[in-house]
């Protein structure tokens, strides 16, 4: 197949899932495109031949004076979302040169900004929802009246969560053209290798340190086990606007010697912190903006590598985890119960060995990336046939 990739921003840390459904595409063989509103350290030649095509345009759902303006002149078609006359013509140009059989569209706030164009070419779309773009931005009218509007012209439908999957089937989304696909991770690259016999018992988190990943709750259950077992550790890994806020917690609640703020690490680097840990947190938050989690890939990354996990029943989250037997699942801000399992892992390493092979199994069966990128694959000949 042709296929053009069409993203928001392509190389952010959080989202690589893009570049390893990319990196599955160009692997089977298919003739790739890429275009994003915005690049941040991706590598064009990385997987393709050809160079990632760069919209000269903003990406806000609305904003300026003139957005009634585009509010009424939309009124007709019923989506809110669509870009400029001058954004619209050049995804015209791109779509006419590059001639994909298909679109995959990262985010549906993308997807409904390519569908006009598309469908007056006669260009099938595939919108691949993740997070926000069933969460949060439903908070915005316009986005939700577009949505509700658009959902059932896309000519088919991805979802990383069953959650996501109710919400769609709720706006007349028929099963013949929706498909849950979770994003999936790279056992192949985490894997659980021999861990070196040690009397300290490591916590790791990776996740951007933003509010709702829950960083905040997470140090706090950690405290309350680092008071009962000082051969506790915590790393976290990420960067986010609530870096010093949260460092300044960890030294309030007298754990800063215990707990170790690392940044942004490149992937080789988060498979070494894997290997030296024990056991995963993330205590995911549904956000005041109605922000939930989609599909927990830092989740699926440290159960791949053999480490047990407590979690949230956050968004798609419990999609992914069996609980008593992969991991914990916590009600989301109970902080007090998060505590508790990770005591139990703490005093019973045999759990954590069985929790963790039981999770890395998991990931195998169920989540591997080449098996769900298969997965998009027939989905994206489906829409093309």
């Amino acid at each position: 197949m042709r296929i053009l990739i069409a993203c928001p921003t392509l190389g952010i840390s959080s989202e690589v899932w893009i570049l390893r459904q990319i990196e599955g595409f160009a692997n089977l063989g298919h003739d790739l495109s890429v275009v994003c509103w915005q690049q941040a350290g991706y590598e064009p030649q990385r997987f393709t031949d050809k160079p990632v095509e760069a919209l000269p345009f903003d990406l806000p759902l609305e904003g300026g004076l003139g957005r009634w303006l585009k509010r009424a002149k939309h009124a007709t078609s019923r989506n809110f979302v669509r870009g400029s006359v001058k954004e619209e013509e050049a995804i015209k140009e791109l779509l006419i040169r590059v001639r994909p059989d298909v679109v995959l569209c990262h985010f549906g706030h993308v997807a409904m900004r390519i569908l006009p164009v598309a469908k007056k070419l006669g260009i099938p779309v595939t919108a691949h929802f993740h997070g926000a773009d069933l969460s949060s931005k439903l908070s915005n009218r316009w986005y939700r009246w577009t949505l509700a509007h658009e959902a059932r012209r896309f000519d088919q439908v991805v979802v990383v969560g069953s959650h996501q999957a109710r919400l769609l089937h709720g706006l007349g989304v028929q099963d013949s053209r929706l498909s849950l696909i979770p994003c999936g991770v790279p056992t192949d690259q985490f894997h659980p290798e021999p861990r070196l016999a040690r009397e300290e018992v490591c916590f790791i988190q990776v996740s951007r340190i933003v509010p709702w990943k829950g960083i905040e709750q997470a140090l706090r259950a950690f405290a309350q086990v680092h008071a009962e077992h000082g051969n506790t550790r915590f790393k976290v890994i990420g960067e986010g606007d609530q870096l010093d806020a949260m460092k300044r917690l960890a030294s309030e609640l007298g754990i800063d010697q215990a707990v170790r703020f690392m940044g942004a690490l490149p992937p080789d680097r988060v498979v070494e912190a894997f290997q030296e840990s024990d056991v995963f947190l993330q205590h995911s938050l549904t956000h005041d903006s109605g922000w939930c989690e989609g599909f927990g890939v830092s989740i699926a990354e440290a159960a791949s590598m053999g480490l047990p996990v407590v979690v949230t029943r956050s968004g798609g989250i419990p999609d992914q985890v069996v609980d008593g037997e992969t991991g914990f699942l916590v009600e989301e801000r109970d902080i007090q119960r998060m505590a508790s399992a990770m005591l139990d892992l703490v005093d019973q390493p045999e759990k954590r060995q069985e929790m963790g092979q039981a999770g890395h199994q998991r990931m195998r069966e169920h989540f591997d990336s080449a098996g769900q990128i298969a997965k998009l694959e027939r989905v994206l000949q489906k829409a093309g046939s």
